[in-house]
């Protein structure tokens, strides 16, 4: 199992803690991967074909924008013990569905 360092959540701005698991994602077009490896992160821009891999779990975060989002990513410590991903997508809001 993977720690998260122990300020990682402290550290969190408020608005990053709140969630909103009601809300519906955007398509992968509009997200982004990081990949670990080691201390190292890309980060890869979608979109990105349909994966048959499980997903663990989700976090929800507000924040003001993705590159905010991406910024967060890279300091999570990797979810595996070796190469792996997350992937970060944007969700509906209701200013996206009254246009």
């Amino acid at each position: 199992m993977t720690k998260s360092p122990p300020d990682f959540g402290a550290s969190l701005p408020l608005d990053a803690r709140r969630h909103h698991s009601d809300w519906p994602f955007k398509p992968s077009s509009h997200g982004k991967r990081i990949a670990f490896d080691g201390p190292n992160r890309t980060v890869i821009d979608g979109p990105f074909a349909a994966t048959r891999e499980l997903v663990a779990g989700f976090w929800l975060w507000e924040v003001k924008d993705m590159d905010e989002a991406v910024a967060w990513v890279k300091r999570c410590p990797n979810p595996m013990p070796g190469p792996s991903e997350i992937e970060i997508r944007p969700l509906y809001e209701m200013a996206d569905l009254r246009s």
